[in-house]
């Protein structure tokens, strides 16, 4: 029984698009599933510094950096979606601690899902 785990999509997906209003902006990790769920692929936070500027797949720009994410959820109203594999390091942790450190942000969703590779978080800023 092989599966690949995947976080509530769904879920916070459907919250997000009751939520969002014009002028918004949600940044994830997920451009493609964004522009499916909501019509627009929003921002990508990129998990790796060595892919490029642009998602491939979506044409949107990344998130990068701790400096791009600052700059983007001070500047606008919006959302940022994580997953659990993305709290374990990599270029992408700087952005993580971030986000669950400062005060800019306000928790919307947590959902554990049925494995420890199931989480997703949804905050404001």
């Amino acid at each position: 029984n092989l599966v690949a785990p995947q976080p509530d999509f769904k879920s916070v997906f459907s919250i997000l698009r009751n939520r969002i209003k014009y002028g918004d902006v949600v940044i994830s990790a997920y451009p493609v599933l964004q522009r499916i769920y909501l019509g627009d692929a929003g921002l990508w936070l990129s998990q790796t510094s060595v892919l490029g500027n642009i998602d491939f797949y979506s044409g949107v720009k990344a998130v990068k950096t701790t400096a791009d994410l600052a700059n983007i959820t001070t500047s606008r109203h919006g959302y940022v979606l994580i997953y659990r594999q993305m709290i374990s390091g990599g270029s992408v942790g700087s952005r993580i601690h971030y986000l669950f450190n400062s005060n800019r942000f306000k928790l919307l969703y947590h959902d554990s899902g049925p494995s420890i590779y199931d989480g997703i978080w949804l905050f404001e800023f």
